[in-house]
């Protein structure tokens, strides 16, 4: 239960991360 809810929540956060790395100015 709790342990998908962190994967999918930490798997946003990361697909957020790098997608603001790849525009690296915003």
């Amino acid at each position: 239960g709790l342990a998908l809810v962190v994967a999918i929540v930490s798997g946003i956060y990361a697909i957020r991360v790098y997608r603001k790395k790849l525009k690296g100015d915003e």
